[in-house]
C-alpha cells in the first residue's frame, strides 16, 4: 500500500481509523539502542520500535514509522536527538503522525477544543516538537480544505 502524498492519505483515510494500529503495518517491539526510537523497512510493511520508551510515545512513533512505510521506499530511523530533524521526509512523517494520533486523540477523549500542551502530554511527545507541532496543524488545515 504506497501512495504519492500525505494529502493522498488523508484523502484516502477511513473515517473509522482512529489508530494507527488499525492500518495495515506489523510492529514489532524490540532491544534496540536508546537513541533508536523506530524504524521502517518498507517493503515488508514492518515497523520496529524500541521496546524500553513510555507506552504511549510509542503510538507517535508507531505513527510517524507508518507513514516512512506508506510513503517512502528506503528504510529510515527515528533518532533521539536534541533537535528535530527538518529533512523533507522526516517532516512529512512529523506531519502524518500528528494527524493520525490527532484522530485517535479526538476519539479516545471525545473532546471538542484542542490544547497542544495537553495532546502532547498525553502521548509523552518531547518538548523539542512542540513549535514543530504548532507549525503542523497549520499545515494540517491547509491540506483538509484543499
Amino acid at each position: 500500500m504506497k501512495y504519492q502524498s500525505l494529502n493522498e492519505i488523508f484523502e484516502n483515510l477511513d473515517e473509522d481509523v482512529t489508530d494507527p494500529l488499525q492500518l495495515d503495518c506489523k510492529v514489532v517491539e524490540s532491544e534496540l539502542p536508546n537513541h533508536i526510537q523506530g524504524f521502517t523497512e518498507p517493503t515488508s510493511q514492518y515497523i520496529f520500535i524500541n521496546r524500553n520508551m513510555n507506552e504511549m510515545f510509542k503510538k507517535f512513533v508507531i505513527a510517524h514509522e507508518l507513514i516512512h512505510a506508506l510513503l517512502d521506499s528506503g528504510s529510515s530511523y527515528l533518532l533521539e536527538n536534541k533537535r528535530v530533524s527538518t529533512l523533507k521526509t522526516e517532516a512529512r512523517a512529523n506531519k502524518g503522525a500528528l494527524f493520525l494520533l490527532l484522530r485517535n486523540y479526538y476519539h479516545i477523549l471525545n473532546i471538542d477544543g484542542f490544547n497542544i500542551c495537553n495532546f502532547m502530554s498525553f502521548y509523552h511527545i518531547p518538548e523539542k516538537y512542540f513549535y514543530f507541532f504548532n507549525e503542523c496543524l497549520i499545515d494540517l488545515k491547509t491540506i483538509k480544505k484543499k
